[in-house]
């Protein structure tokens, strides 16, 4: 999905969401009931709507990477890179996420996957750390030569 349909179905959705908090205070306040009740209906409700709202978002802007035949496609909450495994020079776990640079310089973060900072100055071996392991396999394999060294 790109950009501008995630953020029309945020937008969709809050358009929803303030429809119905609309029909919930008319049907709390009965069309007739002081104020004071309506509000005090809404503080039960606006919580669980709020919690509702932020489920919506997150499922709607969630970060993954996907490994393809010949490229890797890291979608993170604002922006979707494609990165053709060819050019790829390095890959590394890091604790803001799955670094991939390129052989022109330009340096991706995939964020579906970090490793914490415990687990960098322990060197334990993490979900992370496999997921790059797969990553490089499959450069390797592209490529035709064991060119990638793990980086330390």
């Amino acid at each position: 999905m790109s950009l501008v349909g995630r953020i029309a179905g945020v937008c969709g959705f809050l358009v929803l969401l303030s429809l119905l908090i609309l029909v919930t205070v008319l049907l709390i306040s009965g069309f007739e009931v002081a104020p004071v009740v309506t509000v005090l209906g809404l503080v039960g409700i606006i919580p669980l709507m709020g919690a509702l709202g932020v489920r919506c978002l997150l499922q709607s802007v969630r970060p993954w990477i996907r490994l393809t035949d010949g490229a890797v496609i890291v979608r993170n909450p604002l922006s979707t890179h494609r990165i053709l495994l060819t050019q790829i020079a390095s890959i590394s776990a890091r604790d803001d996420g799955i670094a991939i640079e390129t052989d022109s310089g330009r340096t991706v973060s995939a964020w579906a996957v970090q490793k914490s900072n415990l687990a960098m100055w322990l060197g334990w071996h993490t979900r992370a750390d496999r997921v790059v392991d797969r990553l490089r396999e499959a450069v390797v394999t592209t490529r035709g030569t064991a060119d990638m060294t793990p980086e330390t």
